[in-house]
């Protein structure tokens, strides 16, 4: 008997203490050429701006940042964002929540080895609402998530995205294409990629909804 593909998409669900995450994979970013990904991301436009005359990147901290808008969003970042934002809103319908979306903040993040060290964090007073005014500390994100554009060649676990919770740790291993959904106070701390094994590139999104 022949193997079907499944008419409907899978998107997983793992407990990490009191909370959810959900995981699931972008075909269109699974298909695209990772060389041409690749130059596209070090383009002057994206992260060659961040270059020297000599070549050397310009190190933000842990990892390289560039911010985006949703409303001009670069092929690789739309179907994802999309995804999240539709998907933020089922859960908030399923709560019985405002889907009005408040705020959001996208960028991609390049890392690397030591010069990059992740370490554990949540998303907590990371995007600013807007109707509190300039001068107002940012406020936890409602949801966030994130998706990776390539998979580096050390593979798992030195590519893995942990999370945790109480006494749950989940480690779950990414490549290209793969997403992730999780609340925004929920810690995580992706994986050391040692620095031979090239860049990881994702794509992080923020989404602060109408309380």
């Amino acid at each position: 008997m022949n193997s079907q593909i499944p008419r409907t998409p899978k998107i997983d669900r793992v407990s990490v203490g009191d909370y959810y995450v959900y995981t699931t994979e972008l075909d269109y970013i699974k298909n695209l050429d990772p060389k041409e990904l690749y130059d596209e991301l070090w383009s002057d436009e994206l992260f060659g701006q961040f270059k020297d005359e000599n070549g050397n990147v310009e190190h933000q901290g842990p990892g390289v940042h560039i911010t985006l808008k949703s409303d001009n969003l670069p092929h690789f970042a739309k179907d994802g964002y999309w995804f999240g934002l539709t998907f933020a809103r089922s859960l908030q319908a399923i709560k019985g929540k405002t889907l009005q979306l408040r705020n959001s903040s996208i960028w991609i993040i390049a890392a690397q080895g030591d010069d990059h060290k992740p370490y554990w964090h949540t998303h907590r007073r990371n995007i600013h609402d807007p109707d509190l005014g300039s001068d107002a500390e940012n406020v936890d994100s409602t949801y966030s998530f994130s998706f990776y554009l390539n998979t580096p060649e050390c593979g798992s676990p030195f590519t893995d995205l942990l999370f945790a919770h109480k006494e749950d740790i989940y480690s779950m291993p990414i490549s290209q294409g793969s997403l992730c959904f999780f609340d925004g106070d929920l810690f995580h701390k992706p994986q050391l990629v040692p620095k031979a094994f090239g860049w990881r590139y994702c794509v992080a999104v923020d989404l602060l909804f109408v309380e």
